[in-house]
């Protein structure tokens, strides 16, 4: 028998815009300079890197009210952990299918229960990142605590917690989760787009495809009591999303399992083996033809990706050495040169870098090989984007006198 489980996020916000209070929050006092401190950095970097997603999320009703008065802190490690909840203005759920079953559609988000956190981290190395947690009981769990989900915090669940904790950047695009029992991680949900990237997914059968289906209900009319906000004069709910995505019991042996249980995503480069700096002049030979291309055996690719998490003190790292590509560049009717050639992977083997590190913070599985067939694909598709029946293979070119040039990184660079 199919099963669908149904959770709800329901809060509102007064105003469509974003309102970021400056009240100190209701914690021991020696952490009330670092809480301004971590809203000044939380302030600027909406204000900088997210202006575009607010614009998208007040059309939406979804901007988000941070109500720093309700922070609290605590350390997990090395690191230190800001937990502020937040309301919008459109109540939200979420519905769990099989991947084929329509979601359950209630008449009323109302009477639905979760909760919703910012949740800010300050890593030991001095980053800091973010990441919306949302906390979604099983309907049992909920009943047996009637309603009350206090004390469930990021990383530290009650021990007879059992339902899902998801998080989304800030957006409200889907980054990864995981689902409980009793209090521990049993599961990790990840978008099913990576899978492809994945050896371990797609062999287990310990893993199975799941919809995440949204579902919103959009009030007019809102007030405010005791502190709490109440609405009324609601459109029915309605499906307002959906995400594919991959279930899969936690595997402490799998490239990707055990290590990060419970916590969201979160890499950076490694800015030694980052870019490709301008000094990089591969060579490429052009070969003559109906279809002629400028043609390159390109080696000594050694990115670097790593991570903060669970409260280590030193960051996970992972290498992905690319030893050779054969690059392929069509020109077409451009005037491309040799020269504009060698550019022409350059900037687009730096611009994959960063979506790398995108990509990993969405969800993607960090094993070496995934990552690396990750950085081949993406590479070859800006290219191909640009020059039409150009390739990029993670092999050396067959072929005579196809010239070699190595990657350059750090001081080679000068």
């Amino acid at each position: 028998m199919k099963k669908v489980f149904l959770y709800t996020s329901c809060f509102v916000l007064l105003a469509i815009t974003i309102i970021l209070s400056c009240r100190k929050a209701d914690t021991p006092a020696r952490i009330d300079n670092d809480l301004a401190a971590i809203q000044s950095w939380f302030i600027t970097e909406i204000r900088n890197n997210h202006a575009g997603d607010e614009q998208v999320l007040a059309a939406s009703g979804q901007s988000r009210k941070i109500l720093w008065d309700k922070a609290i802190y605590f350390k997990d490690g090395e690191d230190e952990v800001f937990q502020i909840p937040y309301k919008t203005k459109s109540a939200k759920t979420f519905s769990f299918t099989d991947g084929s079953s329509q979601p359950r559609i209630p008449l009323s988000l109302k009477e639905e229960n979760s909760v919703r956190y910012l949740i800010i981290t300050k890593r030991e190395n001095g980053l800091t990142d973010f990441a919306l947690m949302t906390v979604l009981p099983t309907k049992q769990y909920n009943t047996s605590v009637k309603g009350d989900l206090a004390g469930n915090n990021y990383r530290n669940l009650k021990k007879e917690f059992a339902g899902h904790v998801l998080f989304h950047d800030w957006k409200g695009t889907f980054k990864n989760g995981w689902v409980y029992n009793n209090g521990s991680v049993v599961e990790e949900v990840r978008d099913a787009r990576w899978d492809k990237y994945d050896q371990h997914a797609r062999t287990t059968s310990t893993c199975t495809t799941t919809t995440i289906y949204e579902v919103c209900q959009t009030c007019t009319e809102w007030t405010f009591s005791n502190g709490e906000y109440s609405y009324s004069n609601c459109t029915e709910p309605f499906v307002c999303g959906s995400t594919s995505s991959t279930t899969c019991t936690v595997d402490e042996t799998a490239p990707n399992g055990g290590g990060g249980s419970g916590t969201y995503t979160s890499w950076y480069g490694v800015t030694d083996y980052a870019t490709l700096c301008g000094s990089n002049v591969f060579a490429f030979k052009y070969i003559a033809g109906p279809n002629g291309a400028y043609v390159g055996n390109l080696t000594g690719f050694n990115s670097r990706f790593a991570k903060w998490g669970q409260g280590t003190a030193n960051p996970t790292v992972i290498y992905v050495p690319i030893t050779t590509l054969c690059v392929t560049i069509v020109p077409g009717a451009s005037q491309l040169t040799e020269r504009g050639a060698s550019e022409a992977f350059r900037k687009a083997f730096n611009h994959v870098y960063n979506e790398t590190v995108d990509a990993l913070n969405a969800g993607m599985p960090a094993s070496v090989t995934g990552v690396r067939l990750f950085m081949i694909e993406t590479v070859e598709s800006y290219i191909q984007a640009a020059y039409p029946g150009s390739s990029v293979i993670g092999a050396a070119c067959q072929g005579t006198a196809i010239p070699t040039t190595a990657a350059k990184y750090q001081t080679d660079c000068n």
